[in-house]
């Protein structure tokens, strides 16, 4: 799983504790990994969203990396590192780095069997640490081998996310004298606490629990914003010979008693400090402090209420007419990314000409939310994309109880689906030309791009093309997905689409979609011979066999296909 290792630049900077905080838990836990006597092989670090659970990870991890062995694994639905499949590869692949015999191990294990790594998790597991590990004792270092598995919570699938802590807690359980250490970080999921909350499961592991009220995570946060205060009065002149003792104690303690100990909360309202006039900007934070404390106790009853109003204050600072451009942008982030678009795809280049939106309309919409996205530079925009600070974030746009008053909800995953399908069908808005026979590549030049390319040179259109190519490719690939809801969009839209498309994406369900002349997409592209373009090598029988409709697609269409490819038939007769 790409990025998801401590020291991987993909996660640069990474959370970290800043200095002085967290020091009472870093040193509980650093004592567990190096005490003689302990009886528990697996400890769950838990708490809340924001409360700075991936920055205890990565200080631990840091630390112990210098004196024990560790893997590492990141989970972050954010990044879209989240697939439970490369799991296990991914902690294996990091201890055969570090230390030889395991390394000489895997090596034997994949070229024994190379699909090895496609097997089943539980497969994986017996092959990657218990063999190794416990039937080969193959670790003999002098201190335990220590795999920190931080965000489980953000792995795709439930049953994927009990399964890895059923498979480790077993593991613990069955084979104490193993030399693996595991720790596992998540937020207190109601399915993830009933599962370690079972009897026999209770003697399995330790608990360290984060929580935000403690009296040691008020006390680390009254430390970090001091810090953070006297950097801006250190960097800010006017500050620094005008107003030396800024902020009033008492104006810092509203803050502090507001933040207590979530940092996702202290660190947003920090940045929202910092990038602007800090006086200003800091009296805006305590004047939302005050309506949201003094509104009727919603407080009490929403844990998430004091981040939700500082978010709701920031969202609200986007001027109305650069709305519907941020809204557009977030909806995009929070757009669940389908196999064929990489995240490397998804930069901001990628970005503005997938939405039509010129760069200078992007980056006017998204100018007073960078306080919560790190967007980047204009001369980054091809290597880098939009991302979001804290997951706090995105957890409130998508929650309509949250975000409904603020106007930012983005409806609901099956919406914002809907919408990205209407992207792709916009890609070929705009190409005017139908296929009459030539290859579909020639078509690709025909599809606009928002974004601006300053000159005309070999080099420029070669990367224009380029992201025509990719456009054309995706936009194919998105439409083709969604087959099972091509009926909610217009018939004339859907089959001006297909006699554009990339032949090379479509698939099975989308095949016997048009051709089904029995309905009205089939008949219209029957009629007007787009049918015909589909190259028969990619008819492939068993697609039709599986459809009720095959018998009827063969009566009407083989004797066209037999002469051009007579073993497609045959297979198609034989069947």
């Amino acid at each position: 799983m790409r990025g998801a290792e401590y020291d991987s630049s993909e996660r640069d900077p990474p959370p970290k504790c800043h200095p002085g905080t967290r020091q009472k838990i870093i040193e509980r836990i650093q004592f567990w990994f190096h005490n003689p006597f302990r009886t528990r092989r697996l400890l769950w670090l838990v708490g809340p969203a924001g409360v700075g659970k991936s920055a205890i990870m990565q200080t631990l991890a840091e630390i112990e990396a210098q004196r024990s062995m560790i893997s590492t694994l990141f989970f972050s639905a954010t990044q879209r590192r989240t697939d439970p499949a490369k799991v296990i590869a991914t902690i294996a692949y990091r201890i055969a780095v570090q230390y030889p015999p395991y390394h000489k191990f895997l090596r034997t294990a994949l070229a024994a069997d190379p699909k090895l790594i496609e097997k089943s998790i539980k497969a994986q597991f017996f092959a990657f640490f218990v063999l190794p590990f416990v039937k080969m004792k193959l670790y003999s270092g002098s201190s335990p081998l220590i795999i920190f598995i931080d965000g489980l919570d953000e792995c795709d699938g439930r049953e994927e996310q009990l399964l890895f802590l059923a498979l480790i807690s077993c593991f613990t359980q069955f084979y104490p004298e193993a030399p693996l250490l595991w720790v596992v970080a998540s937020r207190p999921e109601e399915h993830i606490t009933a599962f370690l909350a079972r009897q026999r499961l209770k003697s399995c592991h330790d608990k360290e629990e984060v929580s935000v009220d403690a009296t040691e995570a008020c006390e680390d946060m009254e430390r970090y914003l001091r810090l953070e205060f006297e950097k801006i009065r250190a960097r800010n002149p006017v500050i620094r010979t005008l107003f030396p003792h800024w902020p009033p104690e008492n104006e810092f303690l509203k803050l502090l008693i507001a933040a207590v100990g979530h940092f996702a909360y202290g660190t947003t309202a920090i940045r929202f400090i910092s990038q602007g006039d800090p006086i200003s900007r800091f009296q805006l934070i305590l004047d939302f402090i005050n309506t949201a404390t003094s509104s009727s106790g919603a407080s009490n009853l929403q844990p998430m209420a004091q981040l939700d109003a500082l978010y709701e204050h920031l969202v609200s600072r986007v001027e109305p007419e650069d709305c519907p451009g941020a809204k557009e942008i977030l909806g995009f982030l929070h757009t669940d990314s389908p196999h064929y678009i990489s995240d490397k795809d998804r930069n901001m280049v990628f970005m503005c000409n997938w939405l039509g939106m010129a760069p200078n309309v992007a980056y006017t919409a998204l100018r007073q939310l960078h306080s919560v996205l790190d967007v980047p530079p204009p001369d980054a925009t091809i290597k880098t994309c939009i991302k979001i600070y804290h997951k706090s974030f995105s957890d409130f746009l998508c929650d309509p109880n949250r975000s409904g008053r603020s106007g930012f909800w983005l409806g609901t995953k099956q919406d914002r689906g809907r919408l990205e399908i209407s992207r792709a069908f916009k890609v070929f808005r705009g190409i005017s030309s139908y296929n009459t026979g030539e290859p579909f590549s020639l078509l690709h030049g025909e599809i606009v791009l928002s974004w601006l390319y300053l000159d005309d040179s070999d080099t420029t259109r070669e990367v224009k093309e380029r992201a025509q190519r990719q456009m054309w490719y995706l936009a194919s690939c998105g439409i083709n997905t969604a087959a099972l809801a091509i009926a909610d969009f217009p018939l004339a839209q859907v089959a001006h689409a297909v006699r554009l498309m990339d032949t090379n994406c479509l698939g099975e369900h989308f095949l016997r979609l048009i051709f089904n002349t029995a309905g009205s997409l089939g008949k219209l592209l029957q009629e007007d011979g787009t049918l015909r373009l589909i190259p028969a090598g990619m008819l492939k029988p068993e697609v039709f066999r599986r459809s009720v409709e095959w018998g009827n697609f063969y009566r009407e269409w083989g004797n066209f296909y037999r002469g051009l490819v007579r073993p497609l038939t045959a297979c198609l007769l034989c069947h």
